[in-house]
């Protein structure tokens, strides 16, 4: 009993050794970060201490801490720091040390006492008495900014399937793209109350996004007489901070065959919210943490914990052409390009940067450039708006790499969403109604076509989809908009998205004996929502085939993409996104030239075989791939060269079908009279061969 008293007692020292020894630790290091935040110089020439007498003299602030100046801050001083772990302590256990860097951060505010009375708030006024009176005072309460931490530049970006239990309390980054977003709304951090009968104030810190309201006035006033005091909560002198739960889902390549895309739980705060909509393509810097247990009943389930990332800082991978900033040297670029080489070429070789692995295509990628660049959404004064995004329809054979060209599409625009017709549910290519966890409401998430909003979605395997679900794509395509009525929400979604799709034929093969809606079992009515639609046929000829051959083995020995002609897929961005600033018009002298085109085209004989008759959306699809090409040209007004070449990409659409096409008799399975009179024309062909 001794031996075992002895090792207890033994035990308790070890352990209280072991508290005093990490409270010493935390000790040095709150006299180190002060130290650094008092003498460190910034590139500036400034210190956080002087940034901080800024942030004292607002009434409000945002102070980041950047972990690359503490490196620089622990070499300058090798000499004199003997401990060199601060700096992997703070990344292993952020969240502690976050609140470390907020205390010594207040300590070196000065006093707001004797500052302008009009510059004071309620905190304020309260914070000056409290320190008058040498009373305690929360540390939320005190601070007037909101404090964060970034990592190391050279830190690596860390794959959300990978966040596992060893990140729990680090700095990690992440990068995904945001699948929801919640309104914005207040958090309590500290709530004040005072008794109505002793007057005496209790201050509450709140941890987390619940909490238990205080009633009963604790005081000893009330203590002794016999009627204790109610808690009456002063909304004014509590603090409140703006709160937004994003969630973000692992990138398309990122998710491994056969598997399901991870989700991850992002806790934004104070300045840092509506950086990003759903969407985006976001890279997330945070600390990765468990959540709270609120009730027994979560408790029920075991010790396995819900995790989220508390966000230190939020940056879009792909910025949106509107805010789109050209750097000089790019601006200077595009201006020797425009100056020194005609448009033609300059147009050429836009088109040959989209996919350049991929052989010939040219007409077609000239198409997807133009798909790309869009015309301006025209409004009229009754509030109709006549939409300016431009639609492709690609049906072809297999082996044509129309999934690369959706692929490439898709990497060039800065706002996209790549997805595949027999993967996507109708729900999920517009909106679900589901409960949000935080507010326990029913809100929307948006699928596929409401994340590319403003951008592109590339639709492959478009055959592939079911009907029911397919029917949500005819309002996105003409009205840009989705309709909403479930769950009690009645509401309309933008969808103001240019849909890039492909299909192939029904039997792989494309049978230029029937219709295009009879190879790909689309109906007529959704084919003619499409701007422009290319039928991609293999082309199995001698020369063909050894060129295509060629430019295969050169791109395996990596000279594919080395010629100055192609661009690289930043300058592209930048070429577009100043394009896209133009907003194009059709001038008067034009109006009868475009109609005298669209009239001939509608007068032309109809093809038995060629359901893509001419229709009046036909006419708006040359008005907005003329304008398009005028963006492309800098210009805000059309000429006849682009409306030329809108005609030109419109029957080059349909030119590898009507090449084979050419000869054949258009016969009619149906009528015996077609079918004699195809015969007696084999039957002169062979005579006239022998």
């Amino acid at each position: 009993m001794i031996a075992q008293r002895k090792t207890k007692e033994g035990n308790q020292l070890t352990l209280q050794d072991t508290i005093n020894r990490q409270q010493s630790v935390l000790n040095k290091d709150k006299i180190t970060i002060e130290h650094f935040l008092t003498t460190y110089v910034l590139s500036d020439g400034s210190t956080y201490k002087s940034r901080l007498e800024q942030i004292n003299i607002q009434r409000d602030g945002n102070f980041t801490i950047f972990l690359d100046d503490v490196k620089d801050y622990l070499s300058l001083n090798d000499n004199q720091i003997k401990d060199k772990k601060i700096l992997d302590r703070i990344e292993s256990n952020a969240a502690r040390y976050l609140n470390i860097f907020k205390e010594v951060i207040y300590t070196l505010l000065p006093s707001r006492v004797g500052l302008d009375p009009s510059s004071l708030d309620s905190v304020d006024v309260l914070t000056i008495q409290r320190e008058t009176k040498k009373l305690s005072f929360p540390l939320e309460l005190k601070a007037k900014f909101e404090t964060f931490i970034r990592p190391r530049k050279n830190q690596e970006i860390t794959p959300i399937r990978e966040l596992r239990a060893e990140k729990i309390g680090k700095l990690v980054r992440v990068k995904g793209i945001v699948t929801r977003a919640t309104d914005v709304r207040p958090l309590a951090r500290v709530i004040t109350y005072s008794c109505e009968q002793c007057g005496n104030e209790l201050y509450q810190t709140i941890i987390g996004n619940r909490f238990l309201p205080q009633y009963k006035c604790p005081s000893k006033t009330c203590q002794k007489g016999n009627k204790t005091g109610t808690l009456l909560m002063q909304p004014r002198a509590s603090k409140f901070v703006k709160i937004q739960e994003i969630r973000i889902q692992e990138l398309v390549e990122e998710v491994p065959m056969g598997a399901t895309p991870r989700n991850l739980i992002v806790k934004v705060e104070g300045p840092l919210v509506q950086l990003c909509a759903p969407g985006d393509v976001v890279t997330i810097e945070g600390i990765y943490l468990p959540d709270e247990f609120f009730s027994r009943k979560d408790m029920h389930i075991g010790f396995i914990s819900n995790t989220f990332m508390k966000a230190m800082s939020i940056e879009k991978q792909k910025k949106n052409y509107t805010t789109y900033t050209l750097s000089s040297e790019i601006k200077t670029r595009i201006s020797d390009e425009v100056k020194d080489f005609p448009f033609e070429e300059i147009y050429n070789n836009l088109a040959l940067s989209i996919a350049p692995e991929i052989y010939g295509l040219e007409d077609l990628k000239k198409a997807l450039l133009l798909t790309v660049v869009g015309a301006p959404t025209r409004r009229m004064k009754d509030g109709v708006s006549i939409r300016g995004d431009i639609n492709t329809l690609l049906v072809g054979e297999p082996g044509i790499a129309k999934s690369q060209l959706l692929r490439a599409v898709a990497g060039v625009a800065p706002r996209s969403v790549y997805t595949t017709g027999k993967g996507s549910s109708g729900a999920g290519l517009t909106a679900a109604v589901i409960r949000d966890q935080l507010t326990k409401e029913w809100v929307l998430e948006g699928g596929a076509l409401v994340l590319a909003d403003m951008g592109i979605c590339c639709i492959d395997e478009f055959d592939k989809m079911d009907e029911t679900d397919r029917t949500a794509i005819y309002e996105v395509m003409e009205q840009q908009s989705i309709s909403i009525a479930k769950a009690g929400i009645t509401t309309s979604l933008n969808a103001r998205v240019s849909i890039v799709a492909a299909a192939n034929p029904i039997k792989a093969r494309y049978d230029i004996r029937k219709s295009v809606s009879e190879n790909v079992n689309l109906p007529a009515a959704l084919v003619s929502r499409f701007d422009l639609l290319f039928v991609l046929l293999d082309d199995a000829t001698q020369d063909f085939d050894k060129e295509l051959a060629l430019f295969v083995c050169k791109s395996h020995r990596g000279e594919v993409g080395e010629s100055k002609a192609i661009y690289d897929v930043e300058f592209l961005r930048a070429f577009i996104g100043n394009a896209k600033n133009f907003n194009p018009i059709v001038p008067e002298t034009l109006t009868d030239y475009i109609v005298d085109s669209y009239v001939k085209k509608r007068s032309k004989p109809k093809n038995k075989l060629d359901d893509l008759i001419i229709t009046p959306r036909s006419l708006l699809a040359i008005i907005r791939l003329a304008q398009s090409v005028a963006r492309l040209r800098f210009s805000n007004e059309v000429n006849s060269q682009d409306v030329d070449e809108a005609l030109r990409l419109i029957d080059v659409s349909r030119s590898s079908i009507d090449k084979f096409q050419v000869g054949l008799n258009l016969i009619d399975p149906t009528n015996t009279n077609d079918i004699d009179q195809l015969l007696d024309e084999f039957e002169s062909k062979s005579e006239n061969e022998q």
